[in-house]
């Protein structure tokens, strides 16, 4: 393979373990064809073209009988690993491949310089979950780059972790995991929300008490789509948060939101939704996805100006990227941010916001109804003309197009300003006829 590399003696082995993935084997290896000396594909029983499509790329594939325990796959990948750094992603995960040549820049300097070589023994950077669309579902940090040493492997049947202390590892910002396995479909396809919580209850079993365990679990629950494992899955992070015992911070900090977000959605107590949230927020201060979800339990509750200053906060942070990644709902869909940000405007009376937010989110979504008929209504009511009205439409919607007209004249008539929904009508009469 052609290693394009800063260090000639530095060698990167990719390693990863897979069953049944011909539809992500070949982007899988790919993404770092140019920068690995080998690929090793584990297979753990494919049934598909998975291996031969491996075998085809080059890689070195070794078979691995499936025991129940990921970690134990995993390890195996690495025993076969002669290079000095791994990159270990799963084969629905991959880097961009203008940040490959960026990875060999950053091990390559940690190699030059002695004091960083014993400082650092891997890298964390972003991981972007995605939808089928491509639509970032959230943002995370993972660590996928580590040192080929004895003292680093994987623990855990599932949800395994790389024995490694925070001290150790070196963050990254500018290279970008890209994670294709937590959209619907994906999930689905491979009934990973099953397997999951099948090794997971197993697992519980021979340790009850474990937090962690809890919230993996309940993870994978609220995965699977099955509204009857909800509730469980719920009692299991209220558990996990309360333990006296350890809980990864990160995993606490999946518990809140999860909490939060069944809260929020679906009950109307929002007394306890903001004690859940303040609670977030003193062990996660100045997170931004639970100021997001403060200012959203504050509008729910009729407190708009506090609930205001909670969005504009948030918004300012993202602006000045004055937040700390970890899984960043808002930064991965500020759309949302903005859409609660033209509805309390209005409910504020806030006319210069509700225009500036609602061009925003016009800008971004054009399919948001609720919005346009927020900002026909505002326009008109600031006695903006029909023609000008219809003018500054057309920055967001195609006025030739009776289709787009149509969708104008509804948010129009349900927005009260009827008239205009009648003009709008006859202009698409006048187009048809």
């Amino acid at each position: 393979m052609n290693q394009t590399q800063l260090s000639n003696s530095l060698r990167l082995s990719q390693c990863m373990i897979v069953k049944n993935e011909e539809d992500n084997i070949e982007k899988a290896l790919n993404w770092a064809k140019e920068i690995a000396f080998e690929q090793i594909v584990v297979d753990t029983g494919s049934t598909d073209r998975t291996i031969e499509i491996a075998k085809k790329h080059g890689a070195k594939v070794y078979c691995f009988d499936w025991i129940n325990d990921f970690a134990a796959a995993k390890n195996f990948a690495i025993e076969k690993a002669s290079g000095d750094w791994i990159a270990f992603l799963d084969a629905d995960e991959y880097f961009d491949k203008n940040d490959a040549p960026i990875i060999m820049k950053y091990l390559d300097s940690i190699h030059e310089f002695s004091s960083n070589q014993k400082q650092y023994l891997a890298l964390l950077c972003k991981m972007y979950n995605i939808d089928e669309t491509g639509k970032p579902l959230s943002i995370i940090t993972k660590t996928r780059v580590f040192r080929n040493i004895p003292n680093i492997r994987y623990t855990g049947r599932i949800h395994e972790q790389l024995t490694l202390n925070n001290n150790d590892i070196m963050y990254v910002d500018d290279i970008t995991i890209i994670h294709t396995g937590y959209s619907e479909t994906a999930y689905k396809t491979k009934n990973k929300s099953t397997r999951n919580i099948d090794l997971l209850r197993v697992e519980l079993i021979d340790n009850p008490d474990d937090p962690n365990l809890k919230t993996y679990l309940a993870d994978a629950m609220c995965m699977s789509g099955d509204e009857t494992l909800i509730d469980e899955a719920m009692v299991l992070y209220r558990e996990a948060i309360d333990s006296d015992l350890p809980l990864i911070k990160e995993l606490q900090r999946y518990a809140y939101m999860h909490l939060l977000e069944r809260l929020v959605n679906v009950s109307n107590n929002y007394d306890e939704c903001e004690i859940l949230c303040l609670r977030a927020l003193k062990d996660w201060v100045g997170d931004i996805d639970f100021e997001y979800y403060l200012g959203v339990i504050l509008f729910n509750k009729g407190d708009y100006l506090k609930a205001w200053g909670a969005f504009n906060n948030v918004e300012k942070k993202i602006l000045n990227e004055q937040f700390e990644i970890v899984s960043t709902i808002v930064t991965a869909r500020p759309l949302e941010l903005f859409e609660r940000m033209v509805i309390v405007a209005a409910t504020l009376g806030d006319v210069e916001n509700v225009l500036k937010y609602a061009s925003i989110t016009l800008s971004l979504n054009k399919d948001n109804h609720e919005v346009l008929e927020i900002f026909i209504a505002t326009l008109l009511n600031k006695k903006t003309t029909e023609e000008e009205l219809l003018f500054i439409l057309s920055e967001y919607y195609d006025t030739s197009d009776p289709n787009e007209l149509i969708i104008i004249a509804r948010a129009a008539n349900n927005s009260g300003k009827k008239e205009f929904a009648y003009k709008i009508v006859d202009l698409v009469k006048t187009l048809i006829a």
